[in-house]
């Protein structure tokens, strides 16, 4: 017997025995599928009951052909059927539970968000169409400072810190211990910083968890969640808190998330901003929300999404939806997609806007994209030589911050400075002329720290290669290059030349067996390695089974004389979830990923253009020592 054993419990009501069979529906793709009965047809939306339990809705031209004419032949709905019964009392409409000052205890009864509002249907098919702009408010001037909060323990977690007034460069952030730190001073306090009050103040202190999540300084509201378990972050209430700017917040409606109750998978906000005084977009597990927190109604839903990281166009308007392949952008204020932008690669990139609204960045490995938003085009596009690793942010409308890149120019097509930011900052806040961040150690007092970026050698060096034009670059399109491989005798040689070509030709270069630049593909196998595995479903609860794994592995690097211009290497591994087949052993089945991947380097992305040597020289990196840029 295989050791996966899943048994699922299902209850319908009645009434769905009168609805349409239980059918297959397709995408447009033909990716997709799911088992389905037909629910109702209204609009160009249909809803549907699937096969375990749920219901969701669609957009009809999402679906495929097929579906679409099925549908069509579906008789008209009668345009005065369902309704409500009335009562002689009116349903209660939610609201906050209790006046202000109890909102924020543990003796507080909020309400359930609901979450029946107008569906939004999203489809990565849909074409790029050109988007006006949407600029956040002018960028007050950057201010550096450093603010030191208080000691904390290795359990504690921080958020990202938040800008709350731009002319004062006001920020805030919130600091919880988990509950399983020792002795525990306090469990969720929220923080306020700027240049002219470096000492931080406390504003808020709770007896259970508080994350901040955003701030809107035009009316000077505030959404945070509390009651987080921890360390899963899941659960939790969100408030909508007023008056943060002037220390004395107020909360003025709390809210539990949908299926707050859930038995052993609460929900987790994943990303929530708000868009004006009351209303907020907020993604929960598998679901986008749009909600006015105020009065406890729901606008919008998307449901069933499993994007990547979520981004708000600055002037709240517009929602980057970044799924593998493409990225959705939706009119929040129409309640509707607009488009959908490809992106570099198939996985899931992460995106920005650019603070003047006209572009949206998009990075993969080292890949990035950036689209010219009311022209509907593609503005710059390139491969850098090293992984960026997260997409930070924009720092004007010119340049990029990521984690592992550093500062990226696109329109050079290089990285100009690797900064290195401290421990536990995956989500600096970035603006026009600088990063805000975190800094210190479990062992060290945390600050909140405001660094200029770029800094003043930065900027020489960016003046060096814009002046230096295609003679900075050793490599660019149509640079010829020599091709060696070296494998295995098991290994078929030609599959590797074949794929090094097609890498080669996207990278726009030309392959000349003289060159002097030689592109070197290699497969080998890594020393024997020792692996443990802990069964789950039909074996006794905690037993484990050893394994052996000598893997194969991949490289390539890129040669100029003894310089080594840029390298890849990969080794073969199994999955950390090991499915065992009927009869096989678990040295069987890790076996089964002990295998040769000479298709490898036809997916590699290799850097058209690569810096001379003597140039990357001069490019440098950063790290935070003493509260500054030390080079």
């Amino acid at each position: 017997m295989p050791y996966w054993v899943f048994a699922f419990l299902i209850l319908l009501p009645a009434s769905l025995h009168a609805e349409e069979e239980l059918r297959t529906w397709t995408d447009q793709t033909g990716k997709f599928q799911i088992e389905a009965r037909l629910h109702e047809v209204k609009g160009n939306q249909v809803t549907l009951h699937t096969k375990d339990g749920r219901e969701i809705t669609v957009a009809i031209d999402v679906l495929s052909e097929k579906d679409q004419a099925l549908l069509k032949k579906q008789p008209a709905a009668n345009p005065f059927g369902g309704g409500t019964m009335l009562s002689n009392k009116p349903e209660p409409k939610p609201t906050p539970s209790g006046p202000p000052q109890e909102l924020l205890t543990k003796e507080a009864m909020p309400t359930e968000l609901p979450v029946g509002g107008q569906p939004i249907g999203l489809s990565i098919n849909s074409e790029p169409t050109a988007i006006a702009a949407d600029p956040g408010p002018a960028a007050a001037t950057f201010h550096p400072f450093s603010t030191e909060l208080e000691k904390v323990d290795a359990y504690a977690k921080l958020s990202r810190p938040v800008l709350v007034e731009p002319e004062q460069a006001l920020y805030a952030i919130s600091v919880h211990r988990v509950g399983n730190s020792v002795s525990p001073d306090h469990f969720g306090r929220l923080y306020l910083a700027s240049p002219q009050h470096p000492e931080g103040q406390v504003v808020l202190d709770l007896p259970e968890t508080l994350v901040l999540l955003d701030h809107y300084p035009a009316t000077d509201r505030t959404l945070i969640v509390v009651g987080v378990d921890s360390p899963s972050q899941r659960g939790g209430d969100l408030v909508l808190l007023e008056g943060l700017a002037a220390g004395t917040p107020t909360a003025l409606a709390r809210w539990h998330l949908p299926e707050w109750q859930k038995p052993g998978f609460k929900p987790k906000v994943e990303y929530a901003r708000l868009l004006d005084s009351e209303k907020a977009v907020v993604h929960i597990n598998s679901s986008i929300y749009v909600w006015d927190l105020q009065a406890g109604k729901s606008i919008f839903t998307m449901k069933d999404a499993r994007p990547g990281k979520l981004q708000l166009s600055g002037g709240q308007r517009y929602l980057a939806i970044p799924y593998r392949g493409a990225v959705c952008v939706v009119d929040l204020k129409e309640g509707k997609q607009l488009c959908a932008l490809p992106s570099p690669t198939s996985t899931t990139p992460d995106v920005a806007f650019s603070p003047d609204g006209t572009k949206l960045a998009m990075i993969a490995g080292n890949q990035y994209q950036t689209w010219n938003l009311p022209e509907a085009r593609v503005e710059h596009e390139g491969t850098i030589a090293q992984t960026m690793g997260v997409l930070f942010g924009w720092l004007d409308n010119e340049l990029l911050l990521t984690q592992l890149g550093g500062l990226i120019d696109p329109a050079l097509g290089a990285s100009l400075w690797r900064y290195t930011l401290p421990p536990g900052n995956e989500t600096p806040t970035t603006q026009p002329g600088g990063v805000v961040m975190l800094n210190g150690s479990s062992t060290t007092p945390k600050s909140m720290l405001a660094v200029a970026v770029p800094h003043a050698p930065v900027k020489a060096v960016r003046q060096k290669l814009a002046d230096g034009g295609d003679d900075i670059f050793l490599t660019r399109p149509g640079t010829e290059v020599a091709l060696k491989v070296e494998s295995l005798p098991d290994v078929d040689e030609k599959i590797i030349l074949d794929g090094l070509k097609t890498a080669v030709e996207r990278a726009g270069w030309v392959v000349n067996p003289d060159a002097s630049i030689v592109l070197v593909a290699k497969i080998d196998r890594a020393d024997e390695i020792n692996l443990n595995f802990r069964f789950i479903g039909g074996a006794p609860a905690g037993a484990q089974q050893a394994a052996r794994l000598k893997p194969y592995t991949n490289s390539l690097e890129i040669r100029h004389g003894d310089d080594i211009l840029w390298k890849r290497h990969r080794e073969n591994m199994v999955p950390r979830l090991l499915r065992i087949e009927d009869g096989e052993t678990v040295q069987q089945a890790v076996t089964r990923y002990e295998r040769a991947d000479p298709e490898y380097f036809s997916r590699l992305q290799i850097p058209p253009r690569i810096l001379k040597p003597e140039v990357s020289q001069s490019i440098g990196r950063s790290t935070i020592q003493d509260q500054k840029w030390q080079d």
